[in-house]
């Protein structure tokens, strides 16, 4: 499908071209799990001493 403006083409609509693979849940942990959860507050101390230099 072609959407024009004043005779002017300015969009085509099409389909998908390829659908989406599923997510590995099992791969996905193993590399949430290794990856360091650092919501303590000395983290954000440095992001913010970060900011301002």
């Amino acid at each position: 499908m072609l959407i024009t403006k004043r005779g002017k083409a300015i969009a085509r609509l099409s389909s998908a071209t390829a659908p989406k693979k599923p997510i590995d849940a099992h791969a996905l942990r193993q590399v949430t799990d290794t990856q360091h959860n650092r919501t303590d507050e000395s983290f954000m101390r440095r992001v913010r001493d970060g900011a301002r230099c």
